[in-house]
C-alpha cells in the first residue's frame, strides 16, 4: 500500500474491505496455459477495473485495459480513467498510456512502462491480441458481450451477473463484510437532464454546503453539504439525464479522492488469485 493509501486509511478514508469470492463451474472447462504472464485484457476502467489492472500490473502480467465508457467514469483520482482522455494516467505509481497504433500492441505488452488503454471499440479489443485471460470489471450493464466464455483460455467475471461456467469461466463476487463505519455518506449528484457538464472545480477540491459545483444545460448544481469532491466528471463531457456528475464526500479529507481503496484493492487480489489458481498464463 502506498504512502498516500495509507494516510488515507489512517484518516478513515479507506472503505471497508468486501469479501471476494470466487467461484468455478462444479468442472472447470479451460486449458491452463503452461508459461505465465499473460497477455490480460481487463474491460473497465473505474475504480475496480483499474484496481484490477494495476495488480496484475505489479505482479508482472502483460496487460491491457479497455472501457468505451470511460468518460463516464466517477472516482477518476482512484482509476486509470484520465488516461482515455488525456493520453496519460497515474495510480499509486503504475502509469497507463492510451495506445494510438493497434499495431504497436505487441510491443507495447511484452516492454510497457505502462498500462496499454486501447482506444478502440470491444470487439477490436477482444481480438486484438491471443489474450490468454480476459476480465470484466465493468460496472453494470454493457452491450458487448453478455457470454465471455471460450473467447480466451480463461475468462473472469467481476461483480453480479455472471454465472461461472456460462458467461465465463470464473466469477469474483464482491460482497461487503461490514456497512460503512461512518453515518455519514457520500452524495452523489445526478445530471437533472441531457446536455454537456461544465465544471471549473477539481477532484480532492473541498467544498461548504451551497458551493457552485457545475452545470449541465441551465441546470446548477450545489454541494449538498461541506465534504470534499471524490467523484467528479470531466469538464465538458455529454451526459445523458441521470449521469452521475460528482461525488461529495463529509469526511473532508483530499486524500480520498486519490489512489486505491480497500475495497477495489481485495477484489483486485481475488481477480489474481483466480488467475494464479487456474494455472499460470502463457508470455505474450
Amino acid at each position: 500500500m502506498s504512502p498516500r493509501s495509507l494516510r488515507a486509511a489512517a484518516r478513515g478514508c479507506a472503505l471497508i474491505p468486501p469479501v471476494a469470492t470466487v467461484l468455478r463451474p462444479a468442472r472447470a472447462s479451460w486449458t491452463p496455459a503452461t508459461p505465465r504472464k499473460g497477455p490480460v485484457l481487463v474491460l473497465g476502467l473505474d475504480e475496480i477495473g483499474s484496481a484490477v489492472a494495476h495488480r496484475l500490473f505489479a505482479a508482472g502480467y502483460a496487460v491491457a485495459l479497455h472501457d468505451e465508457a470511460a468518460g463516464s467514469v466517477l472516482r477518476r483520482g482512484m482509476s486509470f480513467a484520465d488516461a482515455a482522455a488525456e493520453g496519460f494516467a497515474r495510480l499509486e505509481g503504475i502509469g497507463a498510456q492510451r495506445l494510438h497504433d493497434p499495431g504497436a500492441l505487441p510491443d507495447r505488452l511484452r516492454a510497457a512502462p505502462a498500462i496499454p488503454v486501447l482506444g478502440m471499440d470491444a470487439a477490436a479489443a477482444l481480438t486484438a491480441a491471443p489474450w490468454r485471460v480476459i476480465v470484466d470489471a465493468r460496472p453494470g450493464a454493457h452491450p458487448l458481450p453478455e457470454v465471455l466464455r471460450g473467447l480466451a483460455p480463461l475468462t473472469i467475471g467481476v461483480g453480479p451477473g455472471f454465472v461461472a461456467g456460462e458467461t465465463t469461466d470464473v466469477v469474483v463476487e464482491t460482497l461487503p463484510a461490514l456497512p460503512h463505519p461512518n453515518p455519514q455518506h457520500a452524495a452523489v449528484l445526478g445530471a437533472p437532464m441531457g446536455g454537456l457538464f461544465r465544471t471549473l472545480l477539481g477532484l480532492g477540491r473541498r467544498v461548504p454546503r451551497g458551493k457552485f459545483i457545475g452545470m449541465v444545460g441551465n441546470a446548477l448544481l450545489w454541494a449538498p453539504h461541506d465534504g470534499v469532491l471524490t467523484g467528479l466528471l470531466r469538464n465538458g463531457t455529454p451526459v445523458t439525464r441521470g449521469t452521475r456528475l460528482a461525488e461529495v464526500d463529509p469526511r473532508g479529507d483530499a486524500a480520498c479522492a486519490f489512489g486505491i481503496a480497500p475495497h477495489p484493492r481485495r477484489v483486485a487480489e481475488g481477480v489474481l488469485h483466480a488467475i494464479e489458481g487456474a494455472g499460470p498464463a502463457a508470455p505474450p
